[in-house]
């Protein structure tokens, strides 16, 4: 991003670039959250597989666009359009798996699948060592238009999948009683988890900056931070779904819930200096991290009937990514006020005690999962 600003503004100056990659990453959120209500409606209407196909569209061609843009605010409209086919793309597909599936092997696949999206973004990132230039690594945007028409004719749609056309009584549908509940548990519990999650994830790398102000190590341990809880997250959402099919989705979730607490606790109150027993608390936590969004991505997806899965699960997702990004803010204001960022990070982690509380209380949860 530095890079695509700096070519776009034609000059390196901090102060500016500060201002204007918040409004590109916001761009994209907003893109992600729009995307993600809309897509998931009308993938319950006409199509999951025609909607996974109409996503990739969308983000070949703004990422093609991308190759083309002359200033910044152009670059903002592109990332929408970008953000709207990758939400896109994270709901139909984590959908489909839940539709089409077998119940013995659904968790796995999910937890899989979760694994995927972060392992894209390693890969994109190594483009950096293939080509010099950002417009020409944003010609990989060919890569997802000629991937569409595959698999629209490869892809069988579901039974779920098509209900033939747009429906204002379906939206009804989405907000009755017996399905309302179902959506503002969703939202909570997985928002919940989403603020808590990020906020340590944002933050954390900092704090062990700050712990080792003045050291040389200090940049090195920073980033050390950031590729234990990259890479820790993306193996603990591939073993969740093993974890979900021995111990069931409450029992997972609750424990998760209740380890990641008791854990944040013990690091952000424990820790008054680096060591490298931080860094190991660190892999751990972030195991708890990527178990808990790949055991909420089958919870979302299984919570609510065939006909309105789609929507529910954009809802619950991006309603969530919503008030994370909202709350994320909060803790850089809170870390002068409570007296540090271990101080700040663990009042954000009483987010799992919301999450698991809700859960708890969660009727429609229980060890046996709908087919």
């Amino acid at each position: 991003l530095p890079a695509i600003i700096t070519d776009l503004l034609a000059e390196n100056n901090p102060r500016i670039m500060s201002q204007t990659g918040p409004w590109l990453n916001a761009a994209y959120l907003a893109g992600m959250t729009v995307g993600g209500l809309m897509l998931g409606f009308v993938s319950d209407h006409w199509g999951r597989v025609r909607v996974l196909c109409l996503s990739l569209l969308f983000c070949g061609v703004s990422t093609l666009c991308a190759t083309l843009v002359t200033d910044w605010i152009w670059l903002a409209w592109v990332r929408v359009c970008s953000g709207v086919g990758v939400s896109g793309i994270l709901i139909t597909c984590a959908v489909l798996v839940a539709e089409s599936w077998p119940l013995k092997s659904r968790a796995i696949a999910q937890g899989l699948l979760g694994v995927a999206f972060p392992v894209g973004i390693v890969l994109s990132g190594s483009l950096n060592v293939w080509t010099d230039h950002w417009r020409t690594a944003f010609n990989l945007g060919w890569a997802p238009l000629l991937l569409a028409p595959l698999l629209f004719f490869l892809i069988p749609e579901t039974a779920g999948g098509y209900l033939g056309g747009l429906s204002g009584s379906a939206l009804k549908n989405l907000f009755q009683p017996q399905n309302r509940h179902k959506l503002w548990r969703g939202a909570a519990i997985y928002g919940a988890d989403l603020v808590g999650l990020w906020a340590i994830f944002s933050w954390m790398p900092t704090w062990v900056d700050s712990l080792l102000e003045g050291s040389e190590m200090a940049g090195t341990m920073r980033g050390i931070t950031m590729m234990i809880l990259g890479m820790g997250g993306m193996i603990g959402t591939g073993l969740s779904g093993i974890l979900v099919n021995r111990l069931g989705l409450r029992k997972t979730l609750l424990s998760n819930f209740a380890g990641t607490l008791a854990l944040c606790s013990f690091i952000f109150l424990s820790n008054q200096a680096f060591s490298y027993a931080l860094l190991a608390q660190t892999v751990l936590l972030s195991l708890f991290f990527g178990i808990s969004q790949g055991a909420l991505t089958v919870f979302v997806t299984e919570l609510f009937p065939k006909d309105i899965r789609a929507s529910g699960t954009g809802f619950c997702f991006n309603i969530g990514r919503f008030f994370t990004t909202s709350a994320v803010f909060f803790v850089g204001s809170l870390v002068e006020v409570l007296g540090g960022y271990s101080n700040a990070m663990l009042l954000f982690s009483g987010a799992f005690l919301i999450a698991g509380l809700i859960l708890y209380r969660s009727p429609e949860l229980t060890n046996e999962r709908s087919a």
